[in-house]
C-alpha cells in the first residue's frame, strides 16, 4: 500500500478514502494531528520504526507548530520539512494529509511518486447534481422524479449554477432517513426536510409573491423565523432582499414597456454599479464598490435571467407584474426602511413586513394606503382597511 496519501475536497469522499485506508490496515495506531501540536512531535510519529509489525496511521489535520515569524512563514516551514521526511517513512507508516489546502506542484509531486493524490470537486453543476440525486435514490431501490430532484439541488442555491457536495450529501441523508421504507419520493417529502433551508424558503417565498399567494407567504415566513436566532435581523434581511429583487424588477419592467428586447434590458442592468455606504450618522455617503480597483456590478447576468426565466412550471417573475404595480411595491419598501432607521420595536417590525407581503400579493392597490405606516405607533393599527 502508497505510505502518504494528499486527500483534498468535499468532505464525504475524503471520509470515504479515509475508512477504505482503515479498512486495509485492519488493526493499527491512530495518530490525529492538528494545530496543537508540535512540528517536532510529528516528525517523531513519523521517522519512528513501528514495533511488532504495529501499523500506524497518521492523519494531519492541521498543520503542527513550528517556530517562525508568522503564520504564513510557519506553514512554508512545515511543508518544505515534511518535503525531507515523507520520502523516508518507514514501513507499516501511513501518512494522510487531509484537506490542507496544498496546491504547491513541487509537494503534490514529490507526494505522487510515494503515495496518491486525491482531490475531489467542491462543487457540482446543479444539473448534473440533479441526475447525481436521481442515481442515488436508484441505487438504494427508491425512486425521485426530475422536477422533485432539482427542487432538492434548488434548496441549496436557488440564483447559483453550482451546488456544494457536501450539503448536497447531506440533504440526500436526510431525505433519505425521513421516508425510511418508503420506495417513492414525493414533492411533499421534499418540501418538508428542506423547509429548514433559508434559500429554500425564500425562493418559495418568492414564486408565492408571483402567484399573489399571501397566506402560503405569510406561513413561509413563520417557517424562516422559527430557524432564526434573531428575528428581527432576519427580517430586516430579507427586506432588503425584497428590495433587491422587486428594484431589479422595476428596472426590467421600465424598458420592457418601452418595448426593449431582453438583451437590451440585461446590457443596460449589467451597466449598473453597486453602492456602498460608508461613514456613520449623518456623515454616511454613498459610493461606489470596487473590487481590486474595478466597480462590481449590482446586478449579475445570472440574476437578470432569473426574473425572465419561467422555472419548476412557475411563471417568469417580470410577467406577473404591472409597472405600477411594482412602483408601489418599491414605494412600499422604502417607507418601510425609513420607519426601520427611524427605530421599531419587533412588533412594528411584524406589521411592517406584512404591509410589503400585501402590497406584492396585490392586497394594497393604492399609493395612499401606505400613508398609515407614518403613525408613530403602528401597534394601534389593530384593524385597518385595504384598498
Amino acid at each position: 500500500m502508497k505510505k502518504v496519501f494528499l486527500i483534498e475536497g468535499n468532505w464525504f469522499q475524503r471520509q470515504e478514502s479515509l475508512n477504505k485506508i482503515k479498512e486495509y490496515l485492519g488493526e493499527y495506531a491512530l495518530y490525529s494531528i492538528d494545530e496543537n501540536h508540535s512540528y517536532e512531535y510529528l516528525k517523531q510519529i513519523i521517522s519512528e520504526i513501528p514495533c511488532f509489525e504495529e501499523k500506524k496511521l497518521i492523519i494531519i489535520n492541521a498543520l503542527p507548530k513550528i517556530k517562525a515569524p508568522d503564520k504564513a512563514q510557519r506553514r512554508t516551514k512545515v511543508l518544505n520539512n515534511l518535503k525531507k521526511i515523507l520520502p523516508k517513512i518507514p514501513a507499516g507508516n501511513i501518512v494522510v494529509l487531509n484537506n490542507l489546502n496544498i496546491s504547491a506542484k513541487s509537494f503534490i509531486d514529490i507526494v505522487k511518486k510515494i503515495g496518491k493524490v486525491c482531490i475531489f470537486p467542491k462543487n457540482i453543476l446543479k444539473y448534473k447534481a440533479v441526475d447525481w440525486i436521481i442515481d442515488y435514490f436508484k441505487k438504494r431501490d427508491k425512486i425521485i422524479n426530475c422536477d422533485d430532484a432539482f427542487l432538492m439541488a434548488n434548496s441549496l442555491g436557488t440564483e447559483s449554477k453550482e451546488v456544494d457536495k457536501d450539503k448536497l450529501n447531506l440533504i440526500v441523508k436526510k431525505i433519505e432517513q425521513y421516508i425510511g421504507r418508503k420506495k417513492n419520493i414525493v414533492k411533499d417529502d421534499v418540501l418538508l426536510v428542506c423547509s429548514q433551508s433559508r434559500e429554500f424558503v425564500i425562493w418559495n417565498l418568492y414564486n408565492y409573491f408571483d402567484n399573489k399567494d399571501f397566506c402560503n407567504a405569510m406561513k413561509a415566513l413563520k417557517n424562516l423565523l422559527i430557524f432564526s436566532k434573531n428575528a428581527e435581523h432576519e427580517i430586516v434581511q430579507l427586506i432588503y432582499q425584497i428590495q433587491w429583487k422587486y428594484n431589479l424588477l422595476l428596472i426590467a419592467k421600465s424598458e420592457a414597456v418601452k418595448g426593449k428586447s431582453r438583451k437590451d434590458i440585461c446590457d443596460k442592468i449589467l451597466k449598473l454599479n453597486k453602492m456602498e455606504r460608508k461613514g456613520k450618522a449623518k456623515k454616511i455617503t454613498m459610493s461606489l464598490k470596487t473590487q481590486k480597483d474595478e466597480n462590481i456590478p449590482a446586478y449579475s447576468y445570472g440574476m437578470i435571467n432569473s426574473i425572465f426565466d419561467e422555472r419548476n412550471n412557475n411563471k417568469a417573475s417580470i410577467s406577473c407584474y404591472s409597472y405600477k404595480g411594482l412602483l408601489l411595491i418599491n414605494y412600499a419598501i422604502k417607507k418601510t426602511l425609513i420607519k426601520i432607521r427611524v427605530g421599531c420595536s419587533q412588533n412594528e417590525l411584524f406589521i411592517l413586513i406584512e404591509f410589503i407581503f400585501m402590497t406584492i400579493c396585490g392586497m394594497i392597490k393604492k399609493e395612499k394606503t401606505l400613508d398609515i405606516l407614518e403613525n408613530k405607533n403602528l401597534l394601534t393599527l389593530r384593524e385597518y382597511s385595504i384598498g
